[in-house]
């Protein structure tokens, strides 16, 4: 790492710490802040009993869709926010759920990510056995930006964390007694995406700050690797507080590590090797098309097509 005033050169990508980047410091610091600001809406304390019920299976699948099409895991993030956002309840039927879902997707992929990284709706299509138009699928589209009044910005752990790995957690003065420092960075960011996506996948961390399971995730990551000091004072530049003094990150990440106790979901292995299509994908069973939903989808071109829903969900019952 060398500095140049305010703009610092990092060893790191989004995906695989490869490429190196020059980022101006000055602007990282000045999202950071304005996310710090505008994350109260994204944290909730009450979740429906339906929605809370499906919730983690239909992330879990929402994850292994947007690891299919190579998405940043602040994409996929950022699609389960919206759909806590939603709450879907037991008048939405499985077609539904999955439509709901791969709405957000889309949503939050041509939201986040570059036109050519949006997936398509033919390999969609095949993901889910079913055919899928433009027109159902803006219907859906327009349904959801309505609910969630257009606002689309998700402060989740997720884009703090890569906010903060941008302006760099990790300096000269850090010692590991388990990785050289040289080697620690792809290390470092592939533990933070298996930390998040955890934290993900448990609703109990929605009623908590983003920002403070982001920073929980942080110390965690430093502790697991050994690295000295466990807290680095040059990262109070980033954090509303010291995590070590603050009871809300203490107990988050006492959560963290009781999660990490408990049986791993698939999708978030998957974070780290992408199966295969063959291996990823099965024909779902079929489902009718529930006339329950609320709000301005147009069920009758959805009723023409709608055939099957996502493996993930077929034991759902209502």
């Amino acid at each position: 790492m060398s500095s140049n005033s305010n703009v610092v050169t990092i060893v790191m990508d989004d995906k695989n710490c490869n490429d190196e980047k020059k980022i101006n410091t000055s602007y990282i610091k000045a999202i950071i802040n304005e996310m710090h600001k505008d994350q109260s809406e994204h944290n909730y304390v009450k979740f429906g009993s339906t929605y809370l019920k499906y919730r983690k299976v239909v992330s879990e699948w929402m994850i292994e869709v947007c690891e299919y099409f190579d998405l940043h895991l602040t994409t996929s993030h950022a699609a389960i926010a919206y759909l806590d956002r939603l709450q879907p309840n037991e008048k939405c039927s499985r077609l539904e759920w999955q439509m709901l879902a791969i709405s957000c997707i889309l949503l939050s992929s041509k939201y986040n990510e570059s036109e050519e990284h949006v997936p398509d709706l033919a390999t969609l299509e095949e993901i889910t056995q079913q055919s899928i138009s433009n027109e159902i699928i803006l219907n859906y589209e327009l349904w959801i930006l309505k609910k969630l009044g257009w606002k689309l910005t998700a402060h989740t752990p997720m884009a703090f964390l890569t906010s903060y790995l941008a302006e760099g957690v990790l300096f000269e003065t850090d010692f590991s007694r388990l990785y050289p420092l040289s080697d620690i960075k792809v290390i470092f960011w592939k533990e933070v995406e298996y930390l998040a996506s955890l934290c993900a996948f448990n609703s109990e961390f929605k009623k908590y700050l983003a920002s403070d399971v982001a920073c929980a995730i942080i110390l965690e990551v430093r502790t697991n690797l050994d690295i000295s000091p466990v807290w680095n004072n040059k990262l109070d530049g980033l954090v509303q507080e010291n995590p070590l003094s603050s009871e809300d990150i203490q107990e988050i990440l006492s959560m963290i590590q009781n999660i990490k106790k408990g049986p791993k979901p698939e999708a978030v292995f998957e974070i780290i090797n992408t199966p295969s299509k063959e291996n990823k994908l099965h024909k779902p069973d079929s489902s009718e098309f529930s006339s329950d939903v609320e709000g301005d989808i147009d069920k009758e071109n959805i009723n023409a097509i709608a055939r099957t829903s996502p493996v993930s969900v077929r034991d759902f019952s209502f």
